[in-house]
């Protein structure tokens, strides 16, 4: 398999095929770029001379409207010893290298920055040289790549263990390719070498699809992230407008996050890192898939839910899991069936939209267990749980709708019966004559259930326990005894 790589070259140079002074594209991979595309291209080329700076690397996505997106790689170079028409300084290269995107998300940045750099001009003069490059016509030939360097390229899936900085920033990374209206990007102050090497990191902690979205210029000082096309931008002495992350003196842990989605796949990373836990590269997609989804995503993820993930979230989850459940039920029967699941099985149930094939169990168990009964404002089941096929809802229903169980053989079949009687002896219905009835009859089952029991023979009727009541109250007034 090979594949093209497009290429363009923007330098200033007095024979240039366009006919243009000043810095411009002075070649392209013609055939392969558009002229619209290479104006795209020009906006993300800033080159701060006062910095000093001898190159650096920046990466963006180029969205096309014909054939497969891209992800652009620009090398600057600055030509000390060139000269413009006019005799001044400060000319610089820029090398454009234009990946398809599905390569780019697969591969490292290291590997392709080592793998592109070997197709760089040192100088101007070098270009004019060059059979790859057709000055005339300002055509560059594109950079072909076979299966072996490919394989160079993706060799290296798993990252290492992330630092806790990584992390950080990947979780702003992540952070920043969900937020539409551009407020959430991202400030480095830091030398440009160590922005890309920080970013890099980062790169390989994201999910391939946001990989495909981050741009980053590691030198903007001087210009305007607000305004400019990069998500993040590092700088040394001019600030640009942005969010900043401090390279210099991070402390590690979180920063804040905007979004719940960011929150939730930052603390995944986060809690797999503390605890030991391997992430392989092939889960992250599908991280990031359960984090969209607690961040209120409509499309709910596919697969397994990772247990990890789902402790490492147990309060995003929670929360949005007694929301769901609210509206479904009531406040009070959300907050039991919570608290009587594990986050991974409320995150499952979530992402199911509450099937109540699955939650008739837990539903009844919650009910049963943390002795939920009727009340003025809740006189009935919610409709939801009514189509409950369990034994155990079914009778449930009845017993708030209907009263009366004449019967132990009523009760839902199975080796619990325990349970069963201690719900029914504390329910609002334990001085109704059937329950009375149900309790003589059956002593010795309520007895073994662990519930109290009067004896019938000796137990005093109302009107003695007064008697008793008011002849007690008398002794204690007058200090008399019956002795």
């Amino acid at each position: 398999m090979t594949i093209e790589i497009p290429r363009t070259l923007y330098t200033e140079l007095a024979d240039s095929p366009r006919q243009r002074s000043g810095f411009h594209t002075v070649c392209y991979s013609t055939g392969r770029l558009s002229p619209d595309e290479v104006d795209r291209i020009e906006a993300h080329i800033h080159w701060p001379e006062s910095l000093g700076l001898e190159e650096k690397w920046v990466f963006f996505p180029l969205e096309r409207e014909q054939g497969e997106p891209l992800h652009g790689l620009l090398h600057f170079r600055a030509l000390p010893e060139a000269r413009d028409r006019f005799g001044r300084g400060g000319v610089f290269l820029c090398q454009g290298f234009f990946l398809p995107r599905k390569l780019w998300q697969d591969a490292s940045l290291e590997h392709l920055i080592a793998l592109l750099s070997e197709h760089l001009f040192p100088d101007r003069e070098a270009l004019r040289q060059s059979p790859m490059i057709r000055l005339d016509h300002g055509d560059i030939a594109p950079v072909k790549w076979d299966g072996g360097h490919l394989a160079r390229i993706t060799e290296a899936r798993q990252p290492p263990p992330p630092s806790p900085e990584t992390i950080a920033l990947a979780a702003l990374l992540f952070d920043a390719v969900r937020d539409d209206g551009g407020n959430h990007k991202i400030r480095l102050h830091a030398p440009p070498g160590d922005v890309l090497r920080a970013v890099g990191d980062a790169l390989a902690w994201l999910p391939p699809s946001s990989r495909g979205r981050i741009s980053l210029d590691p030198a903007y000082d001087g210009a305007s992230i607000a305004l400019g096309p990069f998500l993040a931008a590092g700088y040394t002495r001019q600030r640009p407008h942005g969010r900043a992350v401090d390279l210099e003196s991070g402390t590690g842990g979180l920063p804040p996050l905007q979004t719940l989605a960011a929150r939730a796949y930052g603390n995944w990373l986060d809690f797999c890192t503390r605890t030991s836990q391997t992430v392989p590269a092939d889960d992250l997609e599908h991280g990031a898939r359960l984090a969209d989804f607690i961040g209120g995503a409509e499309q709910s993820p596919t697969g397994r839910v990772s247990p990890e993930f789902s402790e490492a979230n147990a309060g995003l989850i929670g929360t949005r899991f007694r929301e769901e459940a609210s509206r479904r039920f009531d406040e009070t029967l959300a907050t039991r069936l919570h608290d009587h699941l594990p986050p991974s099985t409320q995150l499952l149930l979530l992402i199911r939209d509450f099937p109540m094939t699955d939650l008739a169990e837990p539903l009844e168990r919650a009910i049963v267990e943390e002795r939920i009964y009727p009340r003025p404002d809740r006189s009935r089941l919610p409709a939801a749980i009514l189509a409950g096929e369990t034994a155990g809802l079914r009778f449930l229903a009845r017993l708030w709708h209907e009263g009366a169980v004449e019967s132990l053989e009523e009760l839902p079949p199975g080796h619990d019966r325990h349970r069963w009687l201690r719900y029914l002896a504390g329910g609002p219905w334990r001085h109704e004559p059937w329950m009375q009835k149900l309790i003589r009859d059956n002593r010795e089952a309520f007895e073994a259930a662990d519930i109290p029991v009067a004896d019938p023979s000796t137990a005093a009727s109302p009107v003695s326990r007064l008697s008793a009541s008011l002849q007690r109250w008398w002794r204690n007034f007058t200090g008399r005894s019956d002795n």
